[in-house]
């Protein structure tokens, strides 16, 4: 959770939910259900939910919006990769690597730093 603002303005605080059904629901319950505003972000996957909130006394302004996709990616090792390579049964203990594809990590990282940038330079 990030916050910003100053000089008798309210706080804006920006919040990034791992998928776009729990800023959704998040959202939903943090703002009781009320006067819950929404608005399209760059992808039209991931929405902006926006409503008034109130931390230790101090009024803000909650923003909302989450990310799709995913950084790692993984894969049976070896012999167990071809489809007709082995007994589909060996799949159940066959192991698996995870990993983050070369230059997706650093892609992913710069899109959301432009789109937060895009939702906080909306006010």
């Amino acid at each position: 959770m990030a916050a910003s603002g100053g000089g008798g303005r309210a706080i804006r605080v920006l919040n990034v939910a791992e998928k776009p059904s729990v800023a959704k629901t998040v959202s939903g319950i943090l703002s009781r259900n009320q006067v819950l505003r929404m608005r399209e972000g760059r992808s039209r996957y991931n929405k902006i939910f926006e409503f008034n909130y109130t931390i230790q006394g101090q009024p803000c302004q909650m923003m909302f919006t989450s990310v799709t996709g995913h950084l790692m990616e993984m894969e049976f090792e070896g012999r167990y990769r071809k489809w007709h390579s082995c007994d589909p049964v060996d799949l159940f203990e066959a192991p698996i690597r995870k990993h983050v594809p070369e230059g997706v990590g650093f892609v992913a990282v710069c899109w959301l730093i432009d789109e937060l940038e895009f939702i906080c330079v909306q006010f």
